[in-house]
This record gives C-alpha cells, structure tokens and sequence, in this order.
C-alpha cells in the first residue's frame, strides 16, 4: 500500500496583501467603466496561481464575473487559442443558470468555430480581415458577459502561449479601453529572460505602454513561511523546521510544500526540490506512475477515457490508481468537469522526465497511436496534438501528414502565427518522411505558408517562400498555377513594402501566362488583383481597363465573389473621372453580390467606396446617411473597428465641412479612443488635425498632423497625402507663416504630379494661391511680388484646369468650389480681391453644403466690399452672419478676423439686428441655405443640423 500524505497546501491563504489589493484596485478600475491590465510574474511555484485562485474566491462576492483559462505547455504554442477556448467553455456556465445545459449563443458559436476540426483545402484569397473579425467577435462574446459588473479574464502562463492568443489578447488591450474589462495575466519570470522568447515582446511592449500594471511576486518571509507550515500541519512548527525549510526552499511556497509533504511522509527533510519529488514519485505504486506518466505525455488536463484507452486499464483499476494520486496530491480533480491535472506544472515537468528518452517516445507513440484510432479523445486541437506526439515519438511520416492537417485547421479558424509554424514543421521534414499520401502537394503547402507569413507580419519570410512557389511551378506545365504563383509574388511583394514596380511586374508575368480562353475564375481572380494594386498605385486608367476583362471573365464563368471584388475596385475609377452615377451603381451592385454570397470584407468596401462616390457627387446627405447605414451593418457582420471606424471617420470629415464639429470631433475622438491601427489611423489623426487646425489649436494641430503623415510609411498617393497636407498648411497660414504653407504645398504637388486625385487635391491649388496673396502682400518690393505671386497663380490656376479637362464625367461640385474661391484667391495678390468673384466662392461652397469655407468666402467678400465703399448695411449683415456661424463652430482665428474687420470696417450690427433676415434677402437675394445659417444653430439637445441628415428607405 502507498503510503498516503495528508494536506499538502496551506488551507489558508498566507500573505500577499498588496498583490490583492492591487487586483482588487484593477477589478474596481473596469467597475468604473475602463479597461485595466494586471501582469503577474514570478518563479516556478511563487504562488501565482494560489493568487488567482483567492482572489477569484473574492472576486465572486462582488459581482465580478471571473473567466480563468491556462495555456498549456503542449507544443510550445502550436495549439491556437487555448486559453480561449476555456473561457468560452466557462463563459457559458458563468452566465447561464447552472441547470442550463447550455452554452451562452455567442460563446457557443465561437466555440464551434475554434474547434469544429476539418481539412480546409480550397484556394483562399488573401484576407488580412479575417482574424480581426473573429477577434471582435471574441471580444464581444467577453464583453456581453459582463452586463451586471466587470469582467475579469485572467490567462495563466502566458510563456506558453500561442501566438493567435497573444495577438487577441494585445487586441483586447488596445480596443477595449472604455470597457467594464479587466485583463490579467501570469507569467513564469524565469522563462522568458532570453531574448528570443515569443512572448517577451509582448509583455515589454504592454509594460512600456503604460497600460499595465506589473506584480513581481517574492519569496515568503520567515513569518510568511512559518504560517504556512503552521496552517498545514495543524501546529505551531518548530523553529528549526522553519529554518531548514526556509534554507532549502529559498522561501518558494510551492517547494516549502514539497519538501514538508516529502518529509511528512518519509521522517526526513529531503535535500532538494528535485528529492522531494523523486520522493512523492517513489512514494505511490507502479502502475499510478504509469497513468501519472501517461498524463504527463499527454500535456493537458485529461479524463478518464483518455486514460483508459492509452493505459488499457480495466475501469476499477484505473479508478483506484487515479485515487491514489489525487490522495497523494499529484494530481488534482475539477468537480465541474471529468478532467485531471497535475497540481502543479513543475510536478508534471518533474513526472514527464522521470522515465527514460525511449520511454517518453514510447509512450508518445502510443498516445499518438490512440488519437489516431478515436480521435473524440483529443482536446480542442486534435490534429496540432498529433503532430506533436508522432513527432515526440520519431514518426515522420505520420508527423509529416498531422503537421499538414494541423495547418490546415489552424488556418480555418485564422489562427496563421501557428498554421505557418505547422506549414513550416512539414517543410522541412518533407524529403525525409518519404511516400506520404497527402490532400495537398508540397508547391500548395509552401504556398499557404507564404500567405500565412504575410498575414502574420513576416514579410521577409513570406517573399522567400512565395519566390520558391513561383521557381517550383515554372519547372512544371501548368500555366495557369504558374500565373497563379506570379500573382501571389506580386501581392506580397507589395504588402511586404518592395515597391509597385516589382509587384506589377510579377501581375503582368501572370496576366501573360494565365490563359485567356476559355475564360476561367482564376484569370478572372489574377486581373482583379493586379487592377486592385494599380488602383493603389494611382494608376486608374490602367486599373480601369483591367477591372473591365476581370468583369467580363467573372461574369463568365458565374465567378461571383471575383465580380464583386472588381465593382468595388472600379467604383473610385469612376469616381476619379467624374462617372458619379456609374461609380454610385458598381459599389451598390457589389454590395448585393457580397451579401447574396456572404463577402464580408466586399460588404465593407462597398460601403466605404458607395458613401465616397456620393461626397464626390456633392450628395454629402446621402453619403453620411449610406456611412451611417454601413457601420450598423459592420457592427452585425463583425468588422466594425475594422470598416466601421473607417466609416466613422469619413463622416467626421463632412460633418467637418458641414460645421458640424462638434459630432465631428466625437466621431474622431470615439475611434481614437478604440486604439485604431493602419489607415483607420490615419484618417482619424488626419481628420482631428485638419479641425484643430481650424480651430486655431496649432500645436496640437501639427502634432495630429504630423502623427498622420508617419503613418503613411511609403505610400505616395494624393488620397491620404492631400488632406494632410490640407490640414499642415492651413495651420502655417493661420499662424502668419504663408512662405512654410508654400513650401509644403509645392513640395506635395510635385510629388504627386501626373497620379493625382483632383477630389483630394483641389484645396491644395486653392491654399496655394492664398499663400501667393499673403506672400505678395507682406514683400518689400510689392510690384516685383505681384509680378511673381501672380505667375505662380496662374501655372497653378492652368494645372488644376488641366485636371479637370481630363475627367470625362461631371466635376465634383467640391473641386469647383476650389475652383472659384482659387480664381478669388488670385484677385487678392497685390490687390483687395474682387467682390463679385467671393459672392461667387461663397456661393459654390454653399452650394456643396460647407458651411466653414462659405463663412471663410463670406470674410473675404466683406473685406473686398470695404475696400470697395460698399454700403455699410451690406457689410455688417455679411459678417453677423459669418460671425455667428463662426462663433457657433468655434473656429476661433477665422472669428477673430470677422472681428476685426467689424472694428476696421466700424459697422453696426444694431442696424440689421431687429430683422436679419430681411436685410439679408433684400440686400443680396440670398438662397434658402443661406438663410437658414443666418440664426445661431441650435445647441446639443436641443435639435440642430443632424436632423437634416437624409436617411434612405428601408
């Protein structure tokens, strides 16, 4: 008989006041509404997870709903999403009735996704979205949970954790900020002191941010160490127990309890921790070593008919056995589930090397061997976890086929950090496995892993393993995969950053080699992606007429999903040459294919292209109103952050021109404040510059501005540089700095000269022309000035009339107005600008609905009708109006120069302020629109201009 040892942990939780209040501070902190990260570290058996468990217990009394999940040490990272899977399993016993037997529905989907298994083998397209959708899915299912308080979610051992897991958890860290969340993580210190440890980046990076709050937890004190001798053994301890434990344990809770049970059992204090183990090991008979091994192998929690099956123990016997180690303190049972799990990692670490290297890959075979046989005994990732057995045990060819099975599930489920490990792993045991019938050759392998590369960031991995998919397909006589592979070279180089001349020539390489007839989906599919770049690259003619044969050959060939990629690419072609009605209708068709088909990431870019082809239009209305529709519909398809912040900020920038910027500045402020990444940063930084700009908050304008402008890396295009562009020189003309504002203008024009987008660059001949008339009028020698401030007007004045001569559709309303308030703009240098070409400014961007320039024309046209000796009523009825919409904006230096002109000008708002209006209509004849600016715009909650926003039907 074994002899069994009594308790071995302290049943009282000893020490460790300022590590609970600091949890207890990070549970309140997500209480209040914002988010709270915690990361707890320390050495093998420190405590950490005694420290979870009692503040969880303390937790409960609060109303904090807790979600413990541990990342197992089982291929080093190669199971996806572990941790989270626990918690969507606890996430549905947490917030249902204990009776339900049910999981929570969005729990329960996400559950089935991660880990439904099967062999996914279709072509994808590349789809950098998918994780981020599934990631605000996960974070939602969490976040739902927390209805009544705070939600912790706390991963154990984060040096084991997979990268898909990481990646969510940084996810969540960034975007949840004004959520009821709080995040806590623990870590073995030790593990992670080399430098090339996976997860050391990530708890750096989350340390360095500010986000964090970090607990080292120490050794036990004497005092500590003799109350947890004292709460285990019942009895005061002797001293000499005290010290002898606290000399041989260095204070480590856990090995001060290994080495009092060891000694309990044998009359002796063992030497050391390994000793004390050895020991508890020795201590228990054969056949428990035995099943304590064969979980030892296994790496996770187990149950009983994964211990049955690999022991071939009758049911009593391995019963009995199971109790003797629970008895023992080697293993622990979950009464909430059938699974066991040693009481510590160090105690499985110390059972997994006990027996000798061809023992281990013994009974790596045979657990491998009964996966294979009744694969319901494996856990969430059955294919990763015969990967790791047959490989422990030496099988490379049954390795080799799991690795590739292991790949192709993890990819299903967008886990690519651990699908490329996989991919990767069967690489490079592929010669040696030998013969192995396979469900994909070793080109489409290699192919997968290029793709998953270049999803997961790297890049220079992902161009080598592309570059080998094309040599190993030019060696066989296949054209079409060879075009196929050219294609795929050509996308990533361009996402890897190496540049548009080498990406295009890898898709002209596969335009040439993919055969034209008989049409086929894959020509289609190689077209679309090559008009997509060309697109990108300012190319739009040529993007044009490829979109045109990739439409044809989708059509076709009923190549659905194709046809929409191509109308969503061809509707800012449209767009660009004025074709409004036509680039309105292909993002609108798109749209419908990709709902009927179930395209998300299409779904999204139908929205954005469509509310942008309307703002093109000058329909400012009913583009807000399409951007509003879609983010409702991005937040059901799970690609808010992703489009909807896009769509947020598009709306920010014509609420921005409408005077509206106030909802503008939340709009902003409201992505921001989600942690955005990519161009949905951009946009928004660029955004909130451009209206502090106006504002007259300079510095903080730059600092926005200039955040923006980092963040476009390489990329040329006139799309994101002319508006922040837009935003740095109005800050140096509001700041009297009309040389810089020239400077940064001409420097931008020149950049994109022959690709420009005349929508986004049209202000930028406008502000140019504005620096002309200021330069002149502050130069020493004012006709020399007017001579050469002039010219320059007039080169831009003929290159924007250029731009436009080339759009074979209708102007945009916006670029017209440019148009009118430049000429204005011209009449200025060296003079005090023509009243009838301002009315005319004012008018056109009235017209367009933007109601900050219409009031900036409106100052100029009162300061040209003083300079005139227009009559003193006209002026003053002008600037009431200008300074009351400017006021209510609050663009503070445009106010100030109304006011001073009022000064200068010695007007008398008392003339026109009994019956504004009716000056206003017999004076100048004003349009309606104009009429309704002249009354202070109602304030927040008390109705105001989004009212007037035109939602479509149904």
């Amino acid at each position: 008989m074994a002899r069994v040892i009594g308790r071995v942990s302290s049943p009282t939780f000893v020490g460790r006041c300022e590590e609970l209040r600091a949890l207890a501070d990070a549970v309140s902190t997500a209480a209040a509404g914002s988010e709270s990260v915690v990361l707890i570290s320390g050495e093998p058996g420190i405590g950490k997870s005694r420290l979870i468990s009692e503040f969880t217990s303390v937790c409960q009394d609060s109303g904090a709903t807790v979600l413990v999940g541990e990342c197992p040490p089982l291929g080093h990272g190669e199971l996806p999403y572990a941790p989270i899977i626990t918690v969507l399993r606890l996430l549905g016993r947490a917030v249902l009735p204990a009776d339900s037997g049910t999981v929570h529905p969005d729990a329960g989907e996400l559950l089935t996704e991660l880990t439904l298994q099967g062999e996914q083998v279709s072509l994808p397209l590349l789809d950098d979205g998918s994780q981020a959708r599934l990631f605000e899915r996960l974070l939602a299912a969490l976040l739902n949970a927390a209805t009544t308080g705070p939600l912790v979610l706390v991963v154990e051992d984060l040096q084991w954790a997979d990268r898909s897991t990481r990646d969510f958890l940084a996810f969540a860290v960034r975007v949840a900020r004004p959520e009821r969340l709080a995040l806590i993580g623990t870590y073995r210190s030790d593990e992670l002191h080399g430098r090339r440890h996976p997860v050391r980046p990530f708890v750096h990076e989350l340390a360095r941010s500010g986000q964090a709050t970090r607990l080292e937890l120490a050794p036990f004190t004497r005092a500590e160490l003799r109350a947890q001798i004292a709460a285990i053994t019942g009895e005061t301890p002797d001293p000499i127990l005290v010290d002898r434990v606290l000399a041989r344990s260095g204070g480590n809770p856990l090995f001060a309890e290994e080495l009092l049970a060891s000694a309990m059992a044998s009359a002796g204090l063992p030497e050391s921790l390994r000793d004390a183990m050895r020991s508890r090991l020795e201590s228990v008979p054969a056949d428990v070593r035995d099943v304590l091994r064969i979980a030892a192998v296994a790496g996770r929690t187990v149950d009983d008919a994964f211990l049955a099956a690999v022991a071939a123990l009758p049911s009593r016997e391995l019963a009995a056995a199971l109790q003797v180690a629970v008895d023992s303190n080697i293993l622990i049972h979950d009464r909430d589930s059938p699974g066991y799990s040693f009481r510590h990692a160090l105690l499985r670490e110390a059972t997994y090397r006990d027996p000798l290297p061809r023992r281990r890959r013994a009974l790596h075979e045979t657990v491998a061997e009964t996966l294979t046989r009744r694969p319901e005994l494996a856990g969430s990732a059955a294919s990763a976890e015969l990967a790791y057995h047959w490989h422990a045990a030496g099988r490379v060819p049954e390795a080799l086929r799991a690795s590739v099975a292991a790949g192709l599930s993890a990819e299903r489920i967008h886990a690519l950090a651990e699908a490329l490990m996989h991919y990767e792993q069967a690489l490079g045991m592929w010669d040696a496995a030998g013969d192995v019938e396979l469900p994909v050759d070793r080109i489409e392998i290699t192919r997968r892993a290029a793709d998953a590369a270049l999803l997961t960031g790297e890049y220079d991995r992902a161009v080598a393993l592309a570059t080998e998919v094309v040599d190993c397909t030019g060696r066989q006589s296949e054209p079409a995969r060879a075009a196929f592979a050219h294609a795929r070279l050509g996308h990533t180089l361009w996402q890897a950053g190496q540049g548009e001349t080498a990406a295009l020539a890898e898709y002209e390489r596969a335009a040439v080699l993919m055969p034209a007839a008989p049409p086929s989906a894959e020509r289609a599919f190689v077209l679309a992606s090559e008009a997509q770049l060309l697109l990108r690259s300012n190319r739009r003619e040529a993007s044009a007429a490829r979109c045109e044969e990739a439409l044809e050959a989708a059509r076709a060939v009923g190549a659905s999903a194709v046809e929409a990629h191509v109308l969503n690419t061809n509707c800012p072609n449209l767009g660009a040459v004025g074709e409004f009605d036509r680039a309105v209708e292909s993002a609108a068709q798109a749209r419908a294919i990709a709902r009927r088909v179930g395209l998300v990431e299409e779904i999204g870019r139908s929205y954005v292209n469509g509310s942008d082809a309307l703002d093109h239009a000058g329909l400012v209305e009913q583009s807000i109103a399409l951007a509003r529709e879609g983010i409702e519909a991005c937040r059901e398809l799970g690609i808010d952050r992703r489009f909807g912040d896009c769509l947020r900020c598009e709306i920010a920038g014509r609420l921005l021109r409408d005077g509206r910027w106030a909802e503008a500045a939340q709009l902003v402020l409201h992505v921001l404040d989600r942690g955005p990444t990519g161009l949905n940063q951009l946009i928004a930084c660029e955004t909130l510059g451009r209206l502090l700009a106006e504002r007259g908050e300079l510095k903080s304008a730059r600092r926005a501005l200039d955040r923006a402008a980092r963040l476009l890396e390489n990329i040329t295009s006139s799309v994101w540089i002319g508006p922040i562009l837009e935003g740095r020189a109005t800050a140096e003309l509001w700041a009297g700095r009309p040389s810089a504002a020239a400077s940064l203008l001409s420097e931008c024009l020149a950049l994109v000269q022959g690709s420009e987008h005349v929508f986004y660059t049209a202000r930028l001949y406008e502000l140019s022309i504005r620096a002309c008339a200021e330069l002149a009028a502050s130069a020493p020698d004012a006709e020399r000035a007017r001579r050469d401030q002039l010219a320059s007007a007039d080169e831009l004045l003929e290159r924007l009339d250029g731009l436009l001569g080339e759009l074979s559709g209708s102007p945009p309303p916006r670029v017209l107005a440019s148009r009118a308030a430049a000429v204005a703009e011209r009449s200025r240098i060296g003079d005090h600008g023509d009243p009838a070409l301002w009315c005319r400014a004012e008018a056109a961007w009235d017209a367009c609905g933007d109601r900050y320039l219409a009031v900036y024309a409106a100052w100029r046209h009162a300061e040209a009708l003083v300079a005139h000796g227009a009559a003193r009523t006209d002026v003053a009825m002008r600037l009431r109006r200008a300074l009351l919409v400017a006021g209510d904006m609050g663009a503070r230096p445009l106010r100030e120069e109304l006011e001073a002109l009022a000064r200068r000008a010695e007007v008398d708002f008392d003339e026109v302020a009994a019956n504004p209006v009716g000056v206003a209509l017999t004076a100048l004849e004003q349009s309606s629109r104009e009429i309704d600016v002249l009354a202070p715009a109602p304030r927040s909650g008390q109705g105001g201009p989004s009212s007037r926003i035109v939602r479509p039907s149904g």
